[in-house]
């Protein structure tokens, strides 16, 4: 991954090597192996920043995987249902080039003919959406 991404994943790593180094530059602080108060304050800051930066991105990976949905439901000759998608599951996947990424997997409904419903899967590495499934009564239809 590259910039603040990659920074974010491995905060808790990032963390622990400022509380192994700190004490060099800050003796007074070495018995306690507490951070400065300023060191503190920056830290929450960041962790509140990663956790915006996570939010905003997971809304965004939402709109896109409503907008692909729409169109796979589209092509298929179904309709999306009250835009029912909801996240099922994320990981941490490695993409084609090595780069680290988020891989998201929602889940929505659909319908043929709009009394029924049926459930449909879509999983997106990043921005890039993997496969879409929708599970038809005559079998699973699987949309790249």
């Amino acid at each position: 991954m590259d910039g603040p991404h990659f920074f974010v994943l491995f905060l808790p790593y990032h963390l622990f090597i400022l509380q192994q180094i700190l004490p060099a530059y800050y003796p007074q602080h070495s018995q306690g192996a507490t951070l400065p108060a300023t060191m503190s304050s920056i830290l929450y800051l960041i962790v509140i920043a990663a956790l915006v930066w996570f939010w905003s991105d997971s809304v965004s990976a939402r709109e896109l995987a409503i907008a692909r949905c729409q169109r796979a439901c589209k092509e298929v000759d179904v309709q999306l249902l009250d835009q029912t998608v909801r996240l099922a599951r994320i990981t941490i996947a490695r993409m084609a080039t090595g780069r680290m990424q988020l891989r998201r997997h929602y889940r929505y409904d659909f319908s043929i003919n709009g009394q029924d419903r049926y459930q449909g899967r879509i999983s997106m590495l990043g921005r890039r959406v993997e496969h879409i499934h929708l599970d038809l009564p005559t079998g699973t239809v699987i949309v790249d």
